[in-house]
């Protein structure tokens, strides 16, 4: 404690009002999660199923309570230093690099372990209801405690090399979602066929799907068999989950470690130069090297173009014209990529589960991308100052939403068309499946409309543009992921009524009732869930504009 990083950094996080709203919105949702589950009568079950149950539910909610929060404040520990200025100062000050990453570190974990501290009341009522060993809550807020500190170090990581807080969460929290999701699937489709000279690939394939913290958390609250399809588990998820994640904090905290150092500030870069001030020669073989040449100078904006979206095209990473061209080449791989999968899953598995996959990634791109592109639209004009040049111009609120908007939906509009090509192969597969597509279709847009317009409502509420991606973040991760949490306990603790009305709130659950995904085509979600996201997106879009119109007015 004697480490000025640790004092300053830590007690300067704790003295933040947002860091008090998250440890009482945290811990009021653990004590609510656990009083809504807990019996009605003064009797449990002798077997200790309701116990476990209670557990499940509390373990899950927990878990993605700290994959959200952990990764908060260390996303933004380095990065934040380097915009004010105080890298250099702190690189050059006595503290020796690894004195500077100890102290990251440490107020980066103290602050996870007082949530940890917060959840342990929740935990002492699962004890005490009966059928939860002490053993197996210790393994279960290991597991934990090796998530957030996973999660903690790998913002860290990302923190030391981004060059802007928007960038290290959007770049975390993608990251994140990788590891937690996309990592299951090579095991999901090829667990039990792998055998002989084949074995190696699914044995690669299980170690890949230990990446993720999902499956040593299932093995550890009895959950093992869900996604297995009735195969029995060979290896200790909970075993390679602790390697892998030991392994990755050790990296993640030496890949910081060379990014702290002094010399590091010193390095020269180059100012380029504008393919238009080059030599004719140069011009000309850049011209045939080149479909759209990165360093040209744009033409003109035109009068029939909405002068806002251009701006945002042309300085936005993502809207340049070389990067559109990349996201096509990429969409189209993806496609190729998931036409390949589609075909060889069916031949595996029935076509509604192979469909549910395709619903869960393309449900994760959108969860990914969505939030981060438009939570940014306004902060950051009024986070740069740019927003002050804006309202110097003739343009009224109106102009500016829908060029603000319609940046973000032309990038939108290509990640989604990626993953098209899959539901026309399994249409290919079975054509009875055509009114299972088309309700799903309907849902994956009208989700994507609510995560843009939310997105872009946090960001003309909060100044910052950390603060509207963190909102934004979790208002739709909630909305995907917790109101799943009454599913895993039904039948024990909540009722089929209210499990299906929890789960009509949920986007992906109505995505995969309509693919009737085995386990949830039991339940009619549709076309409930799309009235809820339209009256959802239209208050959001309410708020942008009437927000907006306030902005634009001078002051």
């Amino acid at each position: 404690m004697t480490n000025p990083i640790i004092q300053r950094e830590l007690i300067s996080v704790l003295r933040q009002p947002r860091a008090w709203a998250i440890q009482l919105i945290f811990a009021a949702a653990l004590c609510l999660l656990v009083l809504t589950v807990w019996p009605d009568s003064a009797t449990v079950n002798l077997g200790g199923r309701q116990a476990q149950q209670l557990l499940s539910v509390f373990v899950y909610g927990l878990l993605v309570g700290l994959i959200l929060m952990a990764p908060a404040f260390p996303a933004m520990a380095i990065v934040r230093e380097r915009q004010q200025g105080t890298l250099t100062l702190l690189l050059t000050s006595p503290l020796t690099p690894t004195d500077i990453l100890l102290g990251k570190i440490s107020a980066a974990l103290g602050f996870v372990a007082l949530l940890l501290i917060l959840s342990l009341p929740g935990a002492a009522a699962c004890f005490v209801m009966g059928g939860v060993a002490i053993e197996q809550l210790a393994w279960v807020y290991a597991v934990l405690a090796l998530v957030a500190a996973q999660y903690a170090l790998l913002a860290l990581f990302i923190s030391a090399r981004v060059k802007s807080t928007d960038a290290a969460l959007r770049i975390t929290y993608g990251l994140i979602l990788v590891m937690c999701v996309f990592t299951l699937g090579p095991n999901l489709m090829l667990q039990g066929k792998m055998t002989g000279p084949m074995a190696p690939i699914g044995d690669a394939a299980q170690w890949l799907a230990s990446v993720s913290p999902l499956p040593a958390v299932m093995h550890l609250v009895g959950h093992e068999s869900v996604g297995s399809r009735g195969l029995a588990a060979t290896d200790d998820p909970v075993t390679q989950y602790a390697l892998l994640a030991a392994l990755s904090i050790v990296a993640f905290a030496i890949g910081t470690h060379m990014k702290l150092r002094p010399m590091v500030t010193d390095r020269p870069r180059s100012k380029g130069m504008i393919t238009d001030d080059m030599d004719k020669r140069v011009r000309r073989r850049r011209r045939m090297l080149f479909l759209v040449d990165p360093n040209r100078r744009s033409g003109s904006i035109a009068n029939y173009e909405n002068p806002v979206m251009m701006k945002e095209f042309r300085t936005r990473t993502f809207g340049r014209a070389h990067w559109m061209i990349r996201i096509v080449g990429s969409c189209l791989i993806v496609s190729l990529a998931l036409m390949l999968v589609a075909t060889m899953g069916t031949m595996w598995v029935q076509t509604s589960y192979m469909g549910g996959v395709l619903v869960i990634f393309q449900m994760g791109l959108i969860v990914l991308v969505t939030p981060a592109l438009s939570a940014a639209v306004i902060s950051s004009e009024l986070e740069s100052g740019g927003w002050v040049l804006l309202q110097m111009t003739p343009l009224r609120a109106r102009q500016i939403v829908v060029g603000k908007l319609l940046s973000v939906a032309w990038t939108l509009t290509l990640i989604l068309l990626a993953t098209l090509p899959g539901y026309a192969v399994l249409l290919v597969i079975d054509e009875g499946r055509k009114g299972q597509v088309q309700e799903v279709l309907i849902s994956l847009t009208l989700t994507s409309l609510f995560c843009l317009l939310v997105g872009a409502a946090c960001s003309g509420l909060f100044r910052k543009t950390t603060a509207a991606t963190t909102t934004a973040y979790l208002i739709v991760v909630s909305l995907c992921v917790v109101t799943l949490l009454p599913w895993l306990g039904e039948g024990t603790l909540f009722g089929r009524d209210f499990v299906e009305a929890a789960l009509t709130l949920n986007p992906l659950a109505a995505g995969l009732a309509a693919m009737h995904m085995p386990g949830m085509d039991q339940y009619n979600l549709t076309p409930i869930n799309w009235y809820f996201l339209g009256i959802g997106s239209a208050i959001a879009a309410a708020l942008l504009w009437i927000r907006t119109w306030e902005l634009t007015k001078p002051r």
